[in-house]
């Protein structure tokens, strides 16, 4: 024999109980079930009996990376605020107070970028991430698993900056036919042009505008770096080499040829 109750706030009252050993089941939404045995005495139990239901929750965990030219990857991101909102349902004052603002690792080490949401309700989580010198991103994430962490990894963009080139005069007939190329290299090897060359000119600077970073910070693996190649008619061809660009930082660098 069983008796249901739908409790709509607490206390809830069962009865009238036979002085058996009775096994209770609490279940609701969002909750992990509890069951126990409880013996009632003839007369019942004389005050009330307390059950703590606990959320049904998981975790959101997954490491931050920086990402240019559409799909180069340059590295973790650190420091990174990652702001957690419930799913709708669980959207009260109470709940969303007690707080789910986190922040990506910044210690330089293999854990720098990596991010761990905890007690996430079942449902689906909107995720916004945010850094000074970023494009802010919101995600929703869908969470179903209490034993094992969602994975969400982020990719996010930096924000573009410059690097100015300043070359030495001397006796060359004409800086109009001086070109600079600029390289986006990888540390393995790898290559790109990044943009057309640019005409040095009579004043004997180049600026790359609007380029994308090269690192996101100095306390991680470096991925990738510039390299400006200076050619032209009259001159000996130079590069100058592992320049490091950091978002909404601009570079300034100087050389002779």
């Amino acid at each position: 024999t069983g008796i249901n109750h739908l409790a709509g706030s607490s206390p809830v009252t069962a009865g009238p109980l036979q002085p058996l050993t009775w096994t209770i089941n609490v279940s609701a939404p969002g909750h992990n079930t509890f069951q126990t045995e409880i013996d009632i005495p003839a007369g019942g139990l004389g005050a009330p009996y307390s059950v703590t239901l606990p959320r049904n929750t998981g975790s959101i965990t997954g490491v931050i990376n920086a990402q240019i030219l559409g799909t180069t990857v340059i590295g973790p991101v650190g420091e990174v605020m990652v702001v957690h909102t419930p799913p709708e349902d669980w959207r009260t004052p109470t709940y969303v107070g007690a707080g789910s603002t986190v922040y990506s690792d910044d210690t330089g080490g293999e854990n720098h970028g990596k991010y761990t949401v905890s007690n996430v309700v079942n449902g689906t989580s909107t995720l916004e991430f945010s850094k000074s010198n970023f494009v802010t991103k919101n995600i929703s994430v869908n969470v179903v698993d209490q034993n094992n962490a969602t994975p969400q990894d982020i990719f996010l963009v930096p924000a573009n900056s410059e690097i100015t080139l300043s070359v030495s005069e001397n006796a060359a007939p004409d800086f109009e036919e001086l070109q600079a190329q600029l390289y986006l290299d990888t540390e393995t090897g790898g290559t790109q042009a990044v943009g057309s060359a640019e005409t040095v000119g009579a004043d004997r600077t180049v600026t790359f505008s609007d380029t994308p970073p090269s690192r996101t910070t100095s306390n991680v693996a470096r991925t990738h770096h510039y390299r400006i190649v200076l050619s032209g008619t009259g001159f000996v061809t130079k590069t100058i080499d592992g320049l490091d660009l950091y978002p909404g930082t601009a570079l300034t660098s100087n050389t002779a040829v």
